[in-house]
């Protein structure tokens, strides 16, 4: 298994996964990577957190916005988080003053930011797969072993999972999801128009996705519906109310559908 390690983590926890990975018989190397701290196969991507970093990341609210961006580019996504939240929070209490003149003891305190870090780790499952273990070690054997798992396309129970080619570009999905496009196509499209992640979607002009072989302005339509929930000929229609004053989206369709009546 190939991994890249983001040059950019910390020196002790590098170096430690640096030896442990290769060890378990990893190719290894030491980059800048534009997503994630740990990059396996080019396929799972990880975000590594101490419970500090989690907790300030959290407040700055850059955590939320690094997992999404991370999981908009690969399928498999995962926040990996060490330490022990409770612990933290016990301490952290005796050396916050404000903490300690707002709660009335540390056990309200340590209850109530429980209850925050909670609430933001069901919010971040609904983008991220969460672990949250106690030490580094397990941490870095995790992220090892669940990593070969998502790369192993074995069959389960009778079921097989999808090829590794399916899973290498987050846009395939959804393209196979519109009426007409199937495997070649969706791979044609994507290749034609250079779509790497989903963001890239966004990107894409009309004249350009029909132009590609195999695919008519149904297609075309059903792609729009699913980037922006209106066929073409409507969008471009809300498109031009759009740039009256005072109308929004919401209005601008309100306005068109009144029109057509």
């Amino acid at each position: 298994m190939d991994v890249v390690v983001d040059s950019r983590e910390s020196g002790v926890r590098c170096g430690v996964a640096v030896r442990g990975f290769a060890l378990e018989g990893c190719s290894v190397v030491v980059d800048v990577l534009e997503f994630g701290d740990y990059l396996f196969d080019g396929l799972v991507v990880w975000e590594y957190k101490t419970v500090a970093d989690f907790v300030s990341s959290l407040w700055d609210e850059s955590l939320f916005n690094e997992v999404f961006n991370q999981s908009s580019v690969f399928v498999f996504s995962f926040l990996v988080v060490e330490g022990d939240f409770r612990k933290h929070f016990y301490k952290s209490y005796w050396s916050n003053r404000k903490a300690r003149l707002k709660y009335h003891s540390v056990d309200d305190y340590v209850n109530t930011m429980l209850k925050i870090v909670d609430g933001a780790v069901r919010r971040l499952r609904t983008i991220v797969n969460v672990i949250i273990l106690p030490t580094m070690a397990e941490c870095l054997n995790e992220m090892l072993e669940q990593s070969r798992k998502c790369v192993e396309f074995k069959s389960y129970g009778g079921v097989v999972r999808p090829s590794r080619e399916y899973h290498m570009n987050p846009c395939k999905a959804p393209l196979m999801s519109i009426k007409g496009v199937g495997d070649k196509l969706s791979d044609k499209i994507i290749s034609e128009l250079g779509l790497s992640c989903l963001s890239d979607l966004c990107d894409v002009y009309f004249d350009d996705l029909i132009s590609i072989k195999g695919v008519n302005k149904g297609i075309g339509d059903g792609f729009w519906r699913l980037v922006y929930g209106m066929g073409y000929d409507e969008w471009l229609s809300v498109n031009d109310l759009l740039g009256v004053d005072g109308v929004g989206i919401v209005k601008g369709r309100s306005v068109h559908s009144y029109l057509l009546k």
